[in-house]
């Protein structure tokens, strides 16, 4: 991705090309037409046009209990505890029985 991001700083073109094609997986992904892949695409696209703050209002339109909110909930995990937002690193539930409950889980106790 490095690379991209080198050739789009040297020909505004390219970047503008990266920008269509960001804005092409967002719309995909908010009317429920896409895969995995392009979610992780549209990710990676924000962190190399320097928009990284466009995953968490992308990730703030996703319905709770979308698999696509775990995924970038997950690869978006540093922005979100930056933003003071663990509660959506544990998917809404409370910080304390989602921790037993893992405790329990490894510990063979469910």
């Amino acid at each position: 991705m490095d690379y991209i991001k080198e050739l789009g700083n040297h020909y505004p073109a390219a970047e503008k090309a990266l920008e269509i094609r960001r804005d092409e997986r967002q719309a995909e992904l908010l009317a429920g037409t896409t895969d995995q892949p392009m979610v992780i695409e549209l990710v990676y696209l924000n962190g190399v046009l320097d928009q990284k703050d466009k995953n968490l209002a992308v990730f703030d339109r996703l319905p709770t209990g979308s698999s696509f909110r775990d995924v970038v909930s997950k690869m978006i995990i540093d922005q979100l505890l930056a933003a003071g937002r663990s509660r959506d690193i544990l998917g809404g539930s409370d910080g304390k029985a989602e921790f037993a409950r893992s405790v329990q889980h490894v510990s063979g106790d469910v």
